[in-house]
């Protein structure tokens, strides 16, 4: 059975996703990637199953 990868429009971005599975980050990457992310109230159909509504 074959499926597409949505958001994968060529084969060159599998490959590139696959090979993102061998990194590894430093704590200092994450802290990096992570600070200037700001959390949002979850809203849609779903947000109370997650409890925050």
């Amino acid at each position: 059975m074959e499926s597409p990868i949505v958001g994968c429009p060529k084969p060159s971005r599998v490959d590139d996703a696959c090979a993102a599975l061998a990194l590894e980050l430093t704590a200092d990457d994450m802290e990096r990637l992570e600070g200037p992310y700001t959390a949002h109230e979850l809203v849609g159909p779903f947000a109370h199953l997650l409890g925050t509504r």
